[in-house]
C-alpha cells in the first residue's frame, strides 16, 4: 500500500481494532508527496511469512499518525514501524508486535504515548537516530520471556 497524497484510514468501528482488519502483501508506505497520514483503528498485518526483511509500516519524509491500531510485523523480519529522512510519527494507544525491534527511525521524530510494544527480538526495541519520546512513564514494554527484564536500548548511527 504506497500513499502519496494525504489520507486518513478510519476504521468505522469505535470500539477497536479488532474489526478492521487490512493484510498487506508487502508493507505500508508514506512517501514524502503524501506529507500526512492518519491511521486509526485498524489492524495491519502480513496474512503469510514473507522471505525478505521489512517494516510493517515505512514512512519517509512525511508525518504519520497512528492511534488505537494494532501493527504486527509477525510474517516479516524487520521492524514494526521504521521512520527515516525527516519522518514525525506520533503513535497513541496502539500496540506493535513482532519484528527485529518495535520501532526504527532514522533522522526522524517519534512520540509514543500509552502504547505497547511486544513479541520484539529480546535484545532491542528502539533503534533511532534522534528519537523523541514523550510519555515515557506511560508507555508499556512487555518481553516474550519473563526471565528477561526490558529496557530501551539507543543505538546511534
Amino acid at each position: 500500500l504506497d500513499i502519496h497524497i494525504p489520507v486518513r484510514i478510519v476504521s468505522q468501528h469505535q470500539d477497536g481494532h479488532e474489526k478492521c482488519i487490512v493484510e498487506i502483501s508487502q508493507q505500508v508506505r508514506v512517501h514524502p508527496s503524501a506529507r500526512s497520514a492518519i491511521l486509526n483503528g485498524l489492524t495491519i498485518r502480513h496474512p503469510r511469512k514473507m522471505k525478505s526483511l521489512m517494516a510493517c509500516v515505512y514512512v519517509c519524509g512525511a508525518q504519520l499518525g497512528v492511534y488505537n491500531c494494532l501493527l504486527s510485523n509477525e510474517g516479516a523480519s524487520g521492524s514494526v514501524l521504521y521512520g527515516s529522512n525527516g519522518a514525525r510519527v506520533s503513535v497513541y494507544a496502539s500496540t506493535l508486535t513482532h519484528g527485529i525491534s518495535g520501532i526504527a527511525a532514522v533522522g526522524s521524530t517519534v512520540c509514543v504515548g500509552q502504547s505497547m510494544v511486544s513479541k520484539y527480538h529480546p535484545t532491542v526495541v528502539f533503534i533511532c537516530y534522534f528519537f523523541s519520546l514523550f510519555f515515557l512513564f506511560i508507555l508499556s514494554v512487555l518481553a516474550e520471556t519473563s526471565s528477561f527484564s526490558p529496557f530501551f536500548q539507543f543505538h546511534h548511527f
